[in-house]
C-alpha cells in the first residue's frame, strides 16, 4: 500500500523529532529577535563551538571502544587554565605545548586509573571519569582563585592567541 505525502511527513517528523525541534526554536528565535540571524551573531556562535569538532573526534575513539569519558570538560579546564597562566613565563609555544602535554598525561592518568580499577562496566568507567572530571576542575578553580583568567593581563604578546580568537579569513572565523 502506498503511504501518501502528509503520512510521509508525519513518519518523517516522528522519525527527527530533535531535528524538528531545533528547526522551530530556531526559527521561533529568529522572528522573536531579528539579530539572532545576523552575520555577527553567526559568527560568535561559531567561535563559541570551534572546539566541539576536536572534543567529538577524540571522544568518537572512547565510544567506539564502547565506554564514554565524562572528564573531558574538567581536562580542558585545567588545561586551559595551565595554558593562560604559563604565557608569561614561558610564552605562547611554551604555553601551548605545556597545556597539550598535560591534557595527555591527565588522559594517561584516567586510563591507568580505570586500568587499576579494572573498571570494564560502562558505570563503574561513568563514575570514576566524572570523579576525576570534579578533581580537575577542582584544580583548576584553585589555581584560579575561582575567578576567569584574561589573557589581556599577560605581559608577553599574545598573538598566536589574538589570531585564534578573533582572526578571519573573510566571513569565515580562524579558529
Amino acid at each position: 500500500m502506498k503511504e501518501n505525502t502528509s503520512t510521509r511527513f508525519i513518519n518523517f517528523i516522528k522519525n527527527n523529532l530533535v531535528l524538528m525541534a531545533i528547526v522551530v526554536l530556531v526559527v521561533v528565535t529568529a522572528i522573536v529577535q531579528p539579530k539572532f540571524l545576523s552575520a555577527a551573531n553567526l559568527t560568535n556562535v561559531m567561535r563559541q563551538l570551534w572546539p566541539l569538532p576536536f572534543i567529538a573526534l577524540g571522544m568518537t575513539f572512547v565510544i567506539i571502544g564502547g565506554f564514554i569519558d565524562l572528564s573531558v570538560v574538567g581536562m580542558i579546564s585545567l588545561s586551559g587554565v595551565v595554558t593562560v597562566a604559563l604565557i608569561d613565563p614561558l610564552g605562547q609555544v611554551g604555553a601551548i605545548l605545556c597545556g597539550i602535554l598535560l591534557g595527555a598525561m591527565m588522559g594517561y592518568l584516567n586510563g591507568t586509573i580505570l586500568t587499576a580499577c579494572g573498571a570494564m562496566i560502562q558505570a563503574e568507567v561513568l563514575f570514576i571519569t566524572f570523579g576525576m572530571s570534579s578533581i580537575y576542575t577542582a584544580i583548576a578553580l584553585l589555581l584560579t582563585n575561582a575567578e576567569t583568567l584574561r589573557i589581556a593581563r599577560c605581559i608577553k604578546p599574545y598573538t598566536i592567541f589574538t589570531a585564534l580568537g578573533s582572526g578571519t579569513v573573510g566571513i569565515v572565523p580562524i579558529v
